[in-house]
């Protein structure tokens, strides 16, 4: 059974994580109630975790994959072959 703070918590983690409240006025007005209902001491501990949560998670991530070199190879064939066909 999770208290009313946690679930709060996980409430407020996910609509700040995911920036659901940003898409319409009521969801903001919803969310500064939200943030006005729990204890001002773990509001600040709350937002530096997920600013340094959030950072960590960005800074993990994988770069994106190479692009695949037969696609390179192809388009330069076919440039070549072109270009040797209109001389």
């Amino acid at each position: 059974d999770l208290s009313k703070f946690q679930m709060k918590e996980i409430l407020h983690d996910q609509m700040f994580e995911s920036g659901s409240y940003r898409s319409h006025p009521d969801h903001a007005t919803l969310y500064g109630a939200l943030e006005v209902s729990m204890p001002c001491e773990n509001k600040d501990e709350l937002h530096d975790a997920l600013a340094t949560s959030h950072k960590r998670r960005h800074d993990d991530q994988d770069p994106p994959p190479p692009p695949p070199k037969e696609s390179d190879q192809r388009k330069k064939k076919k440039h070549d072959y072109d270009a040797s066909a209109s001389k």
